[in-house]
């Protein structure tokens, strides 16, 4: 609905892979996971999230 509304091709997000709460919230969004990322500047990775379509 909001992407709809927004006007979004693709919603991305990242969180810390042992950070389940959040994932398990992304998940319920409708985001599926798509892998791991670093990030420019970060020592530690992060999962990598994004919306269908």
């Amino acid at each position: 609905m909001a992407r709809r509304h927004l006007r979004l091709g693709r919603i991305v997000a990242i969180t810390t892979p042992a950070n389940t709460a959040s994932q398990a919230v992304l998940k319920k969004i409708g985001l599926k996971a798509a892998g791991v990322v670093r990030l420019p500047g970060k020592d530690e990775d992060s999962a990598y999230f994004v919306s269908e379509g």
